[in-house]
């Protein structure tokens, strides 16, 4: 029997057969234009078909990951890296609708944003490894724009904050430098030690002492084994006038490392910071205590102990222009410190311990001169000070000789 369709049956059945073919022709068309363009490196066309076929699946995870793979190549094939940012937001924010799908269509949205991330920051590193200063110059935009570019793709990365920071720091930009390390923790993230060492260092360097002192403190309490955290405790305990707090840390850091002559040699500097802060105090104010013998002979003894130290330090260590010169200023700045304390002391016997200490200061004093000067012969600045010394001992024979052979 044979079976006829209604005329207005097989009409609707074709037009809907035509539909349903051309809606499946169009999405595989679609597909195919956008993955075909995308191959042929016409990104911006390509962006535009995904897009499209997104708006009717839009989370559809492989499209998302096609769409994720064009915006990686569509930014840097057609964009400036000062000119990025908004194509990296929708990349991210793109893979980002990943987050509910399979392990594998994850790992490659994870995978794509790493991806892009590393390209950013090993640009930005490539520039700034340049040693020319011409050159870094000339390029210093273009590095911060790659950081920035980083951490626009993955906010969390640490390593580029600090890049970025150091890259502000190379070019004068201290304040940014500042901002960019503050920036870590403004964004919800919390400062590993080492970034939390390089903020403190920049704090004390832009003169916020008391900003990098407590974080010195923090950081030498909670990472005791540290050195490098309680050196910068004390530098920054010096910059602020704590030198008692610089003092008590000090004699820890000797305890700890009796080997380390750098820490002796500041040690004795800080104490005799201390002591002549004293000794002033007692000079300008002729109502204080009247010095004693005693007293006297305690100052003497505390600057005994001082210079023993700056020559164990100058005998360990390699000879050194600049510790010379600090260790003859200081022999020559204690000895006029104890002449002064003299002329106000009513004790006779206090008097005499030190003015007598301070011609034994003046005598230390030569040999450290003579030194400088025979190695710099053509540093007069040396051999006058040598005249001096000469002079306030009533050496006037050495001192005239001396100087006949500067003005000859």
């Amino acid at each position: 029997m044979k079976h006829h369709l209604n005329p207005r049956m097989a009409s609707l059945v074709l037009v809907f057969g035509i539909f349903f073919t051309l809606s499946c022709s169009t999405f595989n068309t679609s597909k195919e234009s956008a993955e075909s363009l995308f191959q042929q490196n016409n990104y911006q066309k390509a962006l535009q078909a995904v897009d499209r076929e997104l708006e009717d699946n839009p989370d559809n995870p492989e499209l998302l990951l096609l769409k994720g793979q064009i915006l990686k190549q569509y930014a840097v094939n057609n964009y400036l890296p000062e000119q990025r940012k908004s194509v990296y937001q929708n990349f991210r924010n793109t893979l980002l609708q990943t987050t509910y799908s399979e392990s594998a269509h994850q790992n490659t949205a994870d995978s794509l944003l790493v991806s892009a991330w590393r390209f950013e920051q090993s640009s930005g590193v490539e520039l700034l490894q340049q040693d020319e200063s011409q050159s870094f110059d000339q390029h210093f935009e273009r590095v911060i724009a790659h950081f920035d570019n980083a951490t626009e793709i993955i906010p969390d990365s640490i390593v580029t904050y600090n890049l970025k920071a150091t890259t502000y720091y190379r070019h004068g930009n201290l304040a940014d430098a500042i901002a960019t390390l503050e920036g870590i923790e403004e964004a919800g993230m919390t400062r590993p030690p080492e970034t939390c060492e390089k903020l403190a260092y920049l704090y004390l360097e832009a003169g916020q002492v008391d900003e990098s002192i407590w974080i010195y403190e923090s950081l030498a309490e909670n990472n005791p084994d540290m050195e490098i955290y309680h050196q910068g405790l004390v530098n920054s305990y010096i910059l602020g006038n704590r030198h008692e707090e610089a003092v008590g840390k000090l004699n820890e850091l000797i305890e700890r490392y009796p080997n380390r002559m750098q820490y002796r040699e500041a040690h004795a500097t800080e104490r005799y910071y201390l002591l002549r802060r004293d000794l002033e105090e007692q000079i300008n104010e002729p109502s204080a205590d009247p010095v004693s013998a005693d007293d006297a002979q305690s100052v003497v003894n505390e600057l005994n102990q001082i210079s023993d130290t700056f020559r164990e330090v100058d005998q360990s260590l390699p000879s050194s222009e600049e510790r010379q010169q600090r260790i003859a200023s200081f022999l020559v700045n204690s000895a006029a410190i104890l002449e002064q304390l003299s002329q106000v002391t009513e004790n006779e016997d206090a008097a005499e311990t030190l003015r007598s200490h301070s011609e034994d200061q003046l005598n230390a004093s030569i040999g450290y001169w003579q030194s400088l000067y025979d190695s710099n012969s053509d540093q007069t600045a040396y051999a006058r000070s040598l005249v001096d010394v000469y002079k306030k001992l009533g050496m006037e024979s050495e001192a005239e000789l001396l100087e006949q052979q500067i003005n000859f």
